[in-house]
């Protein structure tokens, strides 16, 4: 059962880390693009 919680929270991890870097991503190359 702990695994499969830690598995649930690594995955929500990676998704919001994701998210996270895509935004970071756009931000510079808008800084970029001005």
């Amino acid at each position: 059962e702990f695994i499969r919680r830690c598995e649930r929270v690594r995955r929500q991890f990676i998704l919001t880390s994701a998210l996270c870097g895509l935004v970071v991503v756009s931000l510079i190359a808008l800084m970029i693009w001005h």
